[in-house]
């Protein structure tokens, strides 16, 4: 149901899954990305590996874009490196689809829809500024949920993989 709805959502990247899957250096990993490639393996993946997969497609995509910088941000000034907070912003996206998708309790959804919409709406017509939003974290996850990109999409141009280490364990006899 997750993956269905990903590439429901993001046509634009290409999905990959694999048996196994290995970094550069050969470690089995959970998943990667890839400019506009979102891969997993079918061993090591979690519930959320194949949204936070999708979600560094998004993020990398959106890189520079002032409502991606803030969340960043956000998770910086809690001590980390830029790259530590864009993986916590990834992860908790990630976190949230996976949780969001299992969520059936209309009120709930209504709730989340129009805080949403009410934000969307004044951000647009300059009622509130982004500095304003109560969560961006939570904005912009609810954003790559409806299968929104929250600003100027940048483009898939990321050289670096980013992979997810993966908790099952590793047989690294052959």
């Amino acid at each position: 149901k997750i993956i269905t709805s990903l590439k429901e959502k993001y046509p634009e990247v290409e999905t990959v899954v694999r048996n196994v899957l290995r970094d550069e250096a050969g470690t089995k990993v959970a998943g990667m990305s890839l400019g506009a490639v979102a891969a997993w393996s079918r061993t090591g993946a979690t519930f959320d590996t194949a949204p936070h997969e999708y979600a560094h497609v998004y993020i990398n995509a959106l890189e520079g874009d002032p409502i991606i910088e803030q969340a960043i941000k956000q998770f910086t000034e809690k001590g980390k490196t830029r790259k530590d907070a864009a993986e916590d912003l990834v992860q908790y996206i990630g976190e949230y689809y996976a949780n969001r998708i299992q969520d059936k309790k209309l009120k709930n959804r209504i709730r989340i829809w129009w805080k949403q919409f009410v934000t969307r709406l004044k951000l647009r017509f300059g009622k509130m500024k982004l500095e304003d939003v109560d969560d961006i974290p939570q904005f912009i996850a609810e954003e790559f949920y409806q299968g929104r990109w929250v600003g100027e999409m940048g483009g898939f141009t990321e050289k670096t993989p980013r992979f997810q280490e993966s908790d099952a364990p590793v047989d690294n006899s052959g």
